[in-house]
């Protein structure tokens, strides 16, 4: 193979490569429990995916990555943070308020082991 068929077959590859990868979908988002209370993330999302605010959006984001570590006390912060947004439809609000209770409930329970 000389230098010119090498080349074309890396670019190629890298091509099929990249191609590959583009057509994956992301992972939905599963719904979190805890002491006998589900929250729906995937449809808290979905209802505050319409927003515009970014706050709303940096605070859905914090409030994921507490709920995924059962961190119930700033999860509750950051959902009275969005709750407090100006922006939100009556739709987000009820959304919200879902949420407020499952995570209240979540949070009632045992410490989970670290």
């Amino acid at each position: 193979m000389n230098r010119a068929s090498k080349a074309i077959a890396s670019l190629f590859a890298v091509v099929f490569l990249w191609t590959a990868g583009c057509k994956q979908k992301p992972a939905p988002l599963l719904p979190a429990s805890a002491n006998g209370a589900t929250l729906d993330m995937a449809a808290l999302n979905q209802a505050l995916s319409s927003s515009s605010s970014a706050d709303v959006k940096k605070s859905f984001a914090d409030f994921y990555m507490r709920i995924r570590y059962s961190d119930y006390a700033n999860a509750t912060a950051d959902l009275d943070k969005i709750a407090t947004d100006p922006s939100l439809t009556e739709a987000q609000k009820k959304a919200v308020t879902d949420a407020q209770a499952a995570v209240k409930q979540m949070g009632a329970g045992p410490k989970p082991a670290q």
